[in-house]
């Protein structure tokens, strides 16, 4: 899911253990409760929360991000690699078939 903020806004997001942000454009702070250390995403950065703390995000300009579940963004490599492989065999029939 892709989210957009405008400098100064903030989101949260409860229980977020597992989940990978990444920014696309701007700037972001990001903070997770119960962890110490906050970190600033930029252009793309990716963070992965580790626990089950609520994670707080704001946007040091305007920004867009995106939330990944791991396990949706493993099927979806799956189904890409699939894909391609599938492109790739194509291919290479075609250039046996029709090689000048």
């Amino acid at each position: 899911m892709k989210y957009r903020l405008e400098r100064g806004e903030t989101w949260a997001c409860p229980n977020a253990n597992g989940l990978i942000f990444e920014c696309h454009q701007g700037s972001l702070w990001l903070t997770v409760t119960g962890d110490p250390k906050d970190s600033v995403l930029t252009l793309g950065d990716r963070f992965c929360v580790e626990g089950n703390g609520t994670v707080v995000v704001q946007a040091l300009e305007p920004t867009l991000f995106a939330i990944v579940d791991p396990k949706f963004a493993s099927e979806m490599a799956k189904q890409r690699r699939r894909e391609l492989e599938w492109r790739q065999s194509r291919a290479k029939g075609w250039n046996v078939l029709y090689r000048p």
